[in-house]
C-alpha cells in the first residue's frame, strides 16, 4: 500500500514532535 505525500509528512511530522516530547522528557 502506498502512502500519499500528504500522509507521509504527516507521519514524519508526528514522529518528529513525539521524538522532541521524549528527549525533553528525558532531559527533565
Amino acid at each position: 500500500a502506498e502512502l500519499t505525500r500528504e500522509e507521509k509528512s504527516a507521519i514524519s511530522h508526528r514522529g518528529q514532535a513525539l521524538k522532541l516530547l521524549l528527549d525533553a522528557l528525558r532531559n527533565g
